[in-house]
């Protein structure tokens, strides 16, 4: 388990403790969470990086209890929200939870928006059931939500319907309605993948732009890791269902612990190309999360492994001689947030 963060650190806004996810298939029981533990703080950007598959959205979605529950088993020792138990609400509860405290950007937007209600609509719906304003008001306010995101003519933009956008327009929509109701925690789940480079700096810039006015927490859940080097305060490293490492994001780039981060990051091309030669490839494949090995995820693909690796799962440690007192990351306009980690955290023994 992770480290308990100093005495002195800001309160938890999110914290998630022994997250487990299964999800059940013809193939047998698929575990796609295992023994996950991160914490989030008020106005902290967290990344969660790795590759398709390691277990990223599946926690979130467990979190914010969005999975179809005959199909999944989902538990955990801690899920609390502002010190409350999310695992133990109510489904009513859950739904004054989703929207208003924790905004989420979907992956596709165009999956995402209803294709046969018009973008207005689908803004007022929320702003209506959760802030309860009336009908003039939740238009007004809408159209306020559209224009804070970049769509231009927002008022005769309202009544237009998802086909009638852009991918990177239908990406501002889905922006503006996980904050149509200030949440303290937005959950943004790849949201700039399938959009062009131009598009995805626009909406890279504006994510930031509105964390820094709102004061938000925020996740933001990704395989790119040059926007976590933009973005992210903080950086957890999931690979097979599991964190395994935890680092502020300047130290994860500087000096990366866990063999599996290290190979992320030497496959990643140079500007320019100069010096690096042929870029470096984890080999092997990853685990069949239906059969998962009794050890260590990566060992089969580790060029550090031994026989224990592959006997038993490490547990997270700390790695490294640690932060200096008070260092903090700088974004202009942002609230900064002390990184309650001490060095990096990598559940390897190689590391250690």
């Amino acid at each position: 388990m992770t480290p308990e963060p100093p005495g002195d650190a800001p309160r938890d806004l999110l914290r998630v403790r022994g997250l487990h996810t299964q999800f059940v298939s013809d193939r047998g029981l698929v575990h796609a969470v295992n023994d996950v533990s991160f914490s989030v703080r008020r106005g902290e950007a967290l990344a969660l990086v790795g590759e398709s598959g390691c277990g990223k959205t599946a926690s979130m979605l467990s979190v914010l209890r969005l999975l179809p529950p005959h199909r999944t088993r989902v538990r955990a020792d801690e899920v609390s929200f502002k010190g409350r138990d999310l695992l133990g609400l109510d489904d009513e509860e859950m739904r004054r939870v989703r929207g208003p405290e924790i905004g989420m950007i979907f992956q596709d937007p165009r999956a995402s928006l209803n294709p046969v209600l018009t973008i207005g609509r689908q803004l007022t719906e929320s702003l209506e059931v959760h802030l309860r304003l009336g009908r003039r008001p939740a238009r007004h306010r809408a159209i306020e939500l559209l224009a804070s995101v970049g769509i231009p003519r927002p008022a005769s933009r309202f009544d237009d319907y998802p086909h009638q956008f852009s991918g990177g327009m239908c990406q501002r929509v889905m922006i503006a309605i996980a904050l149509a109701c200030e949440p303290s925690l937005l959950i943004a789940d790849e949201p700039t993948t399938a959009l062009d480079a131009t598009i995805q700096a626009q909406i890279l810039d504006l994510v930031s732009e509105l964390r820094a006015t709102r004061e938000m927490a925020m996740i933001w859940i990704t395989h790119d890791l040059s926007v976590v080097a933009n973005l992210a305060d903080r950086v957890a490293v999931m690979y097979g269902g599991s964190i395994v490492e935890t680092a502020g994001a300047q130290r994860l780039f500087d000096a990366p612990a866990h063999p599996y981060t290290q190979g992320l990051l030497a496959s990643l091309p140079a500007l320019g190309g100069e010096g690096r030669g042929r870029l470096t490839a984890i080999p092997g494949q990853p685990p069949d999360m239906t059969r998962l090995p009794e050890g260590c995820a990566f060992a089969e693909r580790c060029p550090h492994a031994f026989d224990r690796c592959r006997r038993e799962r490490p547990p997270l440690m700390p790695v490294g001689k640690g932060a200096p007192p008070g260092e903090r990351r700088t974004r202009p306009g942002a609230q900064m947030a002390l990184s309650a980690e001490i060095g990096a955290r990598a559940a390897c023994w190689w590391t250690g």
